[in-house]
């Protein structure tokens, strides 16, 4: 009964964590999500962007300083983006090793259970087969007492002869 429940609490411990770890590892994705699918986000492929610059109107720090002006804001997006992602794959690591590790601990107790599954059926199969013995030697006994007991009646039959041996065995005579 024991290892049942702990079987039980395995499995209900594996489904959470199963859950949690689905959670973790599609905010992953998420994150980093590519048109290709899953496993190549690490991959980020950005077009090449354009900054115009009128030479004629603007110096060269000034068409510098304008192009900057436009990128600028995006480096700290990708750097906190990168550090999101960073995290969230940590934690998918971190809940797949456990969700790994609750799966072989649930196929560690599934065997246990298999192998006191099959201890049980291979008692009550020896407690069936000696109920049949029991029950056949009890009807080879009762054959035997029934043709013991014919060749004695048989035998008194022969001794006493037939009238006696309607008042003795009851015949009612």
């Amino acid at each position: 009964e024991e290892l049942k429940e702990k079987f039980a609490k395995c499995l209900d411990d594996r489904d959470v964590l199963v859950r949690h770890n689905n959670t973790v590892c599609c905010q992953e994705f998420a994150i980093c999500s590519s048109p290709t699918g899953y496993g190549d986000c690490e991959l980020v492929k950005l077009e090449q962007g354009f900054a115009g610059c009128d030479y004629k109107t603007m110096t060269g720090e000034e068409c510098f300083a304008h192009a900057r002006s436009l990128v600028e804001p995006l480096s700290g997006y990708f750097s906190s983006q990168d550090k999101k992602y960073e995290a969230v794959r940590f934690e998918c690591a971190k809940f797949s090793a456990a969700t790994k590790a609750k799966v072989a601990e649930c196929a560690y107790l599934q065997e246990a259970v298999n192998a006191k599954v099959h201890e049980t059926n291979e008692f009550a199969e020896q407690f069936n087969d000696a109920a049949r013995k029991t029950e056949e030697n009890c009807k080879s006994a009762c054959a035997d007492y029934k043709e013991c007991r014919a060749k004695s009646v048989a035998a008194y039959l022969q001794v006493v002869g037939p009238c006696e041996a309607d008042n003795a065995y009851g015949s009612g005579g």
